[in-house]
Order: C-alpha cells, then sequence, then structure tokens
C-alpha cells in the first residue's frame, strides 16, 4: 500500500514548505512543532516554533492529507498520531525531489519503516528506598536503575547520552520495560540524499528530534496502559496498586525511550519538571502474590482459552474498582466491583435475581453466609448501584467492605475454575442455576460436584 500517485496528492505535496514563502497570499499554515522540542540534560532549551506552508486547492485538502498519511503509517504498523506526521512532513520538505516527484518522494520515506525494539527508563527523582528490591510483573521491572543496561542500550544506539548524564542518575528509583516492539523510520537513507544537496543541519536535527518526540510520546502513552492492565490480577488478588497518573505526575522524572534496530537507533529523554516513594511494599508484595497464584491455582500468565479471556476482564475491573479507592472514589470503586460480577454472571437474558443468586451460590459457604443472606446482599450491592447510577445517591463505606469480600470469593472460584480448565463458562453458568434449584429445592450437592465447579 502507498499513497496514490494522482494529481490532488501531487499539487498539495508539491507546494509543502517548511520556509515561508516570499509571495504567500494562496499559501496557508500550520504549526507542525511546537516550542521546546530541545532538552540539554535537565534543561529545556526554547526553540521557536515551526511552520509548513502549503497550497490546499482542489479535493485534496491539508485535513485529508494527513488522514491519509495517518491511514498509510497504520498499515505499515507505524504510529500514527497527527504530531508525528507533522514532523515527517517537515523531514519531506528537505527531500531535494519533493517538487519534481512529491509523491514518490513521500512513499519512499515511507518505505524506509523498519521494525525496532524500544526500551523504556522512566527515571524518578529520587534515590531508591533503603530495602526495596527490584521486582518484576509483566513486562516491567522497578527498583534501582540498571545502568549497565542503560549504558549498552545507549551505545548500541550510537548515542553518548549515558556518558553525559549518568552521574546524575545513577542509583535512582527506576521503571524499566524492556524491549516493547515497534516500529520506527530508518533515517540513514533519507539523510544520505538530503546531504547530497544543500539543506539545513539545524532543521534536520529539529525535525528528526521532533519526530522521536512524538514517537516516543505515543509509546509513553502505551506504557502506562501496559503498566496498569499488568497489575489486573495481582491487584485483584491482593496486591497494592501502583497508580499511573500518580507516577505521571512526579517532578523532575527523566523518561528515556530508547530506539533499536539490527542496525542502528535513537536515544530521546525527556523532562517532567523531588519526592520519596516506596512503593508500598510492592517489591514483597507482587512477588509474594505472584508467587501465591502460581503454587495455589497454577496460574502463571494469561491464554486464549475462554476461562482466562473471563478472568482477565473481570479482574480489569476489581482493579480498577481497587484504583477507584486509592483514589478515595468510593461510589466508583463501587459501580466497579458490581460491573465486574455482571460481566462473569450475567447475560442477555439474565436479571439481577439470576444474576444475585448465581453469585450467592460461590460465596455464601466461604463467607459462612446462609444462601439466603448472600441471596440478599448481592441484591442489596444492586439495589445500591442502582441509587447511585440513577440518583447519585452516595454509596455507604460498609457497602464496600461487603462487596470486596464477595469480590474477592469471585475472584478465588475463577480461579480455582481455571486450574481445572475443563468446563466453558456458559456451561458453568447452567451449572451454577441447576445448583441455585437444588438448593431451593432443599436438594443436597455433593462436595465433589461443587468443587468441579470451582465452589468449595
Amino acid at each position: 500500500m502507498s499513497l496514490p500517485d494522482n494529481a490532488e496528492f501531487r499539487e498539495l505535496l508539491s507546494s509543502l514548505s517548511v520556509v515561508a514563502p516570499s509571495e504567500n497570499a494562496d499559501f496557508r499554515s500550520v504549526e507542525a512543532i511546537p516550542v521546546g522540542h530541545a532538552l540539554d540534560g535537565s534543561n529545556r532549551i526554547a526553540e521557536d516554533a515551526r511552520k509548513i506552508w502549503f497550497k490546499s486547492s482542489g479535493q485534496m485538502q491539508w485535513e485529508s492529507l494527513v488522514k491519509r498519511i495517518q491511514a498509510e503509517l497504520i498499515y505499515r504498523g507505524h504510529t500514527s498520531k497527527e504530531s508525528v506526521v507533522y514532523a515527517l512532513l517537515c523531514i519531506y520538505c528537505l527531500h531535494p525531489e519533493k517538487s519534481v516527484n512529491p509523491v514518490e518522494s513521500l512513499n519512499w520515506i515511507l518505505d524506509k519503516i523498519l521494525s525496532m525494539n524500544l526500551t523504556q527508563f522512566y527515571i524518578l527523582p529520587g534515590q531508591t528506598p533503603a530495602g526495596l528490591r527490584r521486582f518484576t510483573f509483566g513486562e516491567f521491572t522497578i527498583g534501582t536503575l540498571n545502568a549497565d543496561r542503560l549504558e549498552s542500550r545507549s551505545r548500541k544506539a550510537g548515542s553518548d547520552y549515558y556518558l553525559r548524564y549518568y552521574k546524575s542518575l545513577l542509583g535512582r528509583l527506576t521503571i524499566e520495560r524492556d524491549y516493547a516492539p515497534g516500529k520506527m523510520l530508518d533515517w540513514r537513507p533519507i539523510k544520505d540524499l538530503i546531504s547530497r544537496h544543500q539543506y539545513s543541519m539545524s532543521d534536520w536535527n529539529r525535525f528528526v528530534e521532533a519526530y522521536y518526540w512524538s514517537l516516543s510520546d505515543e509509546y509513553w502513552a502505551e506504557f502506562w496502559e501496559v503498566f496498569f492492565t499488568s497489575q489486573y490480577l495481582l491487584i485483584a488478588a491482593g496486591a497494592p496498586v501502583l497508580r499511573p497518573r500518580l507516577l505521571q505526575i512526579v517532578p523532575g522524572v527523566v523518561p528515556v525511550s530508547v530506539f533499536l534496530s539490527e542496525e542502528f537507533g535513537h536515544v530521546s529523554p525527556g523532562l517532567l519538571g523531588y519526592i520519596v516513594m516506596d512503593f508500598g511494599g510492592a517489591d514483597k508484595k507482587f512477588l509474594a502474590t505472584a508467587e501465591r497464584l502460581k503454587r495455589e491455582y497454577g496460574f502463571e500468565g494469561f491464554t486464549s482459552n475462554d476461562l482466562h479471556r473471563t478472568l482477565q476482564a473481570y479482574s480489569s475491573f476489581v482493579a480498577r474498582a481497587e484504583l477507584h479507592l486509592a483514589e478515595a472514589n468510593v461510589d466508583e470503586a463501587f459501580l466497579h466491583y458490581v460491573i465486574a460480577l455482571d460481566l462473569v454472571f450475567g447475560d442477555e437474558q439474565s436479571i439481577a435475581q439470576t444474576v444475585s443468586q448465581r453469585v450467592a451460590m460461590i460465596v455464601y459457604r466461604p463467607t459462612g453466609m446462609s444462601f439466603r443472606d448472600a441471596v440478599s446482599a448481592i441484591s442489596k450491592a444492586y439495589a445500591v448501584r442502582s441509587k447511585y447510577v440513577h440518583e447519585g445517591r452516595p454509596v455507604k463505606p460498609e457497602m464496600i467492605d461487603q462487596i470486596k469480600i464477595i469480590g474477592r470469593e469471585v475472584l478465588h472460584c475463577l480461579l480455582r475454575l481455571q486450574r481445572l480448565n475443563d468446563i466453558s463458562i456458559d456451561q458453568w453458568l447452567k451449572n451454577l442455576d441447576y445448583f441455585v434449584a437444588s438448593v431451593d429445592a432443599n436438594r443436597a450437592l455433593a462436595d465433589e460436584e461443587l468443587n468441579h465447579n470451582g465452589i468449595v
């Protein structure tokens, strides 16, 4: 897939320029690069905003061009943020043949997209607290900066970043994400072509740095999303919440992105503006929780089976509930706990009473309640949810305590169920309905039958 070489594309692309035209009556401009895309250590060096001038006539408008390039980037597996497109078009404006072969020149640049691996270092301002051990969950490691890794990756990228700044970074608490796959442009052949003609080196450096800043920004957004989703099951099982929003507003953080292909790379540092953080003993609790999940439930990671998809969906909403609770949003925490129950036990035909009975079947024995009391407690939770959603009534703190207990027992049941891995969710729900009917009819249920469905 390439950009179409038609008259509308040729006319608009050939008009692009990063230099203000002398006769600009027919030209419009957009701010392609904002002020402040230069960094020297811990200092920002302010630079003027840079614009792209263009003639927009006929059917191809600027907005349409940007969207078409974004679609091309998506097709090629590259991030497609608008600022990435703008930086790329700034580089395109330096192409010596853009006026003669505009579409071909831009397609030639896009053909230089290649696969890369990204290492991200989120370097916090303070030294690692005494007693905090490095710990890992998912793709992330938290602890003292792995200086050897940063030095090695910087050197492979052909950057002197580590040599220049390592003294200010050693010993600092860091969140590291190792080798996330991605795409980036291979700038070497592009620069080689441009350097054969007259061009501004300062423009080139500014445009390439803007490209990597924009690329980094999009990958940092993904970083925080994956950082939280990687905690879902651990949080639901009792580990503390490491809140992305809190970590993102810490002043003095240095986020460093190291882009590496097989042959070249780039280091893109940033600056977010002194606080001491101990991560709530997460180094011990995350490890202990992960070990308990493996020891008690044989869980080592999600797979694509039906039970694991349900477990992942459920734990995601329990984790969101815990995040809201950590931020004192009691009402939203309660709402997410109830939504988590709906995700597992509800379907298009189910009513709140059916869901309440299914949940009660799981929780009444381990919580020491009677079946009727459990149904009543869960039905009350649904009533409180409804009053909050439809009337704005706040949730009382004791309701949170109860829904957390119920939610924990459901989680344990799902974990036991995934270890057995010999029943579908649909069949399991039918079995729960059968068990409910049996309890209603005062028919005894064998422990073996209940255990086979994750119920203790």
